[in-house]
């Protein structure tokens, strides 16, 4: 059995938002959180920006690497609580 440690995730969490920072700026507003589904291929992070997670620029092993996708070892659930936290975050003036 494998032990998800959530600071692991949070560390790729923030490794995601470094590079979304630098490649989609004002990101955090186009991000609904109303809808947001880390599972969906339409609704998680990438889905919102790119229209399609599929349609987004990064391969999936990046992809996990960087917080937007699971891996074997973690949920969604977890991914899908640190990015809502980080777009609130953004939206109330604060960079997480």
């Amino acid at each position: 059995m494998t032990v998800v440690v959530a600071s692991d995730v949070a560390a790729r969490v923030a490794l995601g938002v470094a590079w979304i920072d630098e490649n989609v700026p004002g990101w955090g507003d186009r991000v609904d959180l109303d809808c947001l589904d880390i599972g969906n291929r339409r609704n998680c992070v990438i889905g919102q920006l790119f229209g399609d997670y599929f349609y987004g620029p990064l391969p999936r092993r990046e992809a996990m690497a960087l917080g937007f996708q699971r891996t074997a070892d973690d949920g969604y659930g977890v991914l899908e609580s640190l990015w809502r936290q980080v777009v609130a975050a953004r939206r109330a003036g604060g960079a997480s």
